[in-house]
């Protein structure tokens, strides 16, 4: 039999990261994607996002024998790990033998192997998991921010919230830590927490613990006592499991998880706080972490009977009919017609759920494209847009939104979509099909389209003649080519492959559905990192929004205001006397200089302030030098 591959499987709360590995355990690729947490969304609109990962790592890998392994956190129950073990059997080719497990799970039995030891998890959320001497293994908290996560991320930045907003009620001035973690949330005032609080994810929450260390690192008094509070009760955790399994001194405590790998001084606070708890035992960070520990859970350690998994192979898939696939905890088998409105509405909502998940799985190349794209927007070049239906009419639309927004000239984000402008609003029959009409119309762009310029094609089905076509012209005359779309099977020959694995549609066939829905959130990144990347927002501010009526002007003073510091009444005028620029406004504010110098700046910079800015201070400093 030829070598076989490993799938590996970290899928948690925040996101989701696939490894490949041959049969000596060297990695060959990854894949990094969203959360996969079964109730955040349901087990098979999870399962199925796994799975089609695990897909896209193998593309470009040759057909051998595959393993997967997958530590799912959430997978706590059997039907939940049954759920994704059939579907990763029934969708990864080639493959010999599923094995699914709890994240933590993984993690214990991986670097605990066959001897007694804790795993305590300390990332976004928290957890501590126990392999006693007798092989049993136990978990403790990780029942989520209202059960239990005590000395977590989120928990930490929960305490720092709470701590900082009582402390400015009671002092004349907000305290550096609020200052910071209002800087952190792109808020301005602490009025603002309120509504950001309640609609924010639990991993937006978390990821203010960062400024918590930061501060407690530089030695700010309420950082380092949310800190050390956090690792205090999280030492509350550990000190119940190892007294419940009877774990000896001789057990070592790995530590795993965001918090312990990236702070020395928390895990510092964690090892005084088990100390005052007479817990001597040896702590070390964690050897297998992320789809390394999944790895290893398959591959070497045989789990123990106590270690909750389920494993499933082709032929006991092909047997199972009493494994119900669509066993979730919100049922999406019925046709929608057989839906009340509320039910139907829950539907789509977890639809588009999953749609924003499979958003993250392109994250890399994503990031790629926009990178691009700035560079191109610095030497004079621009983003073109291209589609069919559904898909041109969401490229047209981004396009279209760039100038009033960002400032940009109108030629600079340019939209096309088949059957011109008359397809926006009536079906153009044939046009889609038609390859020489996709090369025409990028043919027909004026300026001829070059080598600074980046043509993203748009497609859901990655099939679409006139798209292909116009990338096929595009890459002919140098361009940078891009494909946006759903179909993991797409093979198309272009410099950025996106792929957006949304599945099947809640009305099959109708694209316009979960796959409009990602596809609009990559357009809308694209064009607003590239922005933002290129100096058309600074200091987070739409910097080059036009002020063409009422509501508009008053929010250009505002960021006028905010971005200056003088008052709106002020900003106002200044804004008036820049002939309705707000970069303009906001130039002459700061540096003291006319409309006109900061035009000619601006000029020279492409529209990037940041730069302008640079530019001008820095002749300053060779003129007073």
């Amino acid at each position: 039999m030829s070598e076989r591959f490993y799938i590996a499987i970290d899928g948690g709360g925040t996101g989701t990261r696939v490894g490949l590995y041959d049969e000596e355990g060297n990695l060959r690729s990854e894949i990094t994607g969203a959360r996969s947490n079964p109730y955040q969304t349901s087990p098979h609109a999870a399962a199925e996002y796994v799975a089609g990962l695990a897909k896209s790592l193998l593309r470009n890998n040759p057909d051998k024998p595959i393993v997967v392994s997958a530590g799912i956190s959430g997978a706590r129950d059997v039907p939940t790990r049954e759920v994704f073990a059939h579907t990763l059997c029934g969708n990864v080719p080639n493959v010999e033998r599923v094995v699914v497990t709890t994240d933590v799970h993984a993690h214990l039995i991986a670097n605990a192997g066959r001897h007694a030891a804790a795993l305590v998890i300390a990332g976004t959320g928290s957890s501590v998991a126990v392999r006693d001497a007798n092989g049993f293994t136990s978990l403790f908290g990780g029942r989520g921010p209202i059960l239990g996560d005590e000395g977590s991320a989120f928990d930490l930045a929960v305490r720092a919230l709470r701590t900082s907003v009582a402390t400015q009620d009671r002092e004349v001035s907000p305290p550096d830590l609020l200052r910071e973690l209002l800087r952190a949330a792109n808020l301005i005032h602490e009025d603002d927490l309120v509504a950001w609080c309640a609609s924010a994810k639990k991993e937006e929450i978390a990821r203010l613990a960062e400024v918590v260390l930061i501060l407690a690192n530089r030695g700010e008094t309420l950082s380092l006592s949310c800190a050390e509070e956090g690792a205090k009760a999280l030492g509350v955790v550990v000190e119940s499991a190892v007294q419940r399994a009877e774990l000896g001194l001789k057990a070592p405590i790995f530590l795993a998880g965001g918090l312990f790998e990236s702070s020395f001084l928390y895990r510092e606070m964690f090892a005084r706080a088990l100390k005052e708890r007479a817990i001597e035992n040896e702590l070390k960070l964690a050897p297998f972490i992320g789809h390394s520990a999944a790895l290893e859970f398959v591959r070497h350690l045989p789990s123990p009977e106590s270690a909750p998994y389920v494993e499933v192979n082709p032929g006991t898939f092909a047997r199972s009919e009493s494994i119900n696939l669509s066993v979730t905890q919100d049922d999406d088998s019925a046709p929608l017609d057989s839906l009340n409105t509320v039910m139907l509405i829950e539907r789509m909502q977890r639809a588009d759920a999953f749609a924003a998940a499979a958003v993250k799985a392109c994250r890399e190349p994503l990031a790629l494209l926009i990178n691009r794209v700035v560079r191109s927007f610095r030497h004079g070049g621009r983003l073109v847009y291209i589609g069919a239906g559904t898909s041109g009419r969401l490229g047209v639309l981004d396009a279209s939104e760039c100038p009033p927004t960002f400032g940009v000239p109108a030629d600079q984000v340019i939209g096309i979509m088949a059957g011109g402008d008359r397809a926006l609003r009536d079906s153009i029959e044939g046009a889609e099909d038609d390859a020489d009409l996709g090369r025409a119309d990028i043919e027909e762009i004026d300026p001829p389209i070059g080598n600074e310029d980046v043509v993203v094609g748009i497609a859901a089905s990655g099939t679409t003649p006139y798209t292909l076509g116009a990338l096929d012209f595009a890459k002919s005359r140098g361009a940078h080519t891009a494909l946006i779309c759903c179909n993991p099977n797409a093979t198309v020959e272009v410099d950025y492959l996106l792929i957006l694995p949304t599945g099947v549609e809640v009305l099959p066939g109708s694209t316009r559905l979960k796959a409009g829905t990602a596809t609009k959130m990559v357009l809308n990144t694209i064009t607003t990192g590239a922005m933002a990347l290129s100096g058309r927002v600074f200091e987070g501010y739409m910097i080059g929004v036009q002020p063409t009526n009422a509501k508009l002007r008053k929010r250009a003073a505002h960021i006028i205001s905010v971005l200056t510091g003088i008052n709106e009444e002020d900003a106002a005028r200044r804004l008036e006397e820049s002939g309705n620029d707000v970069a303009v406004a906001v130039m002459m504010e700061r540096l003291k200089i006319d409309a006109d110098k900061a035009r000619e700046l601006l000029n020279k910079t492409r529209g990037d302030v940041r730069a302008a800015m640079a530019q001008f201070q820095s002749g300053e400093k060779k003129g007073g030098d």
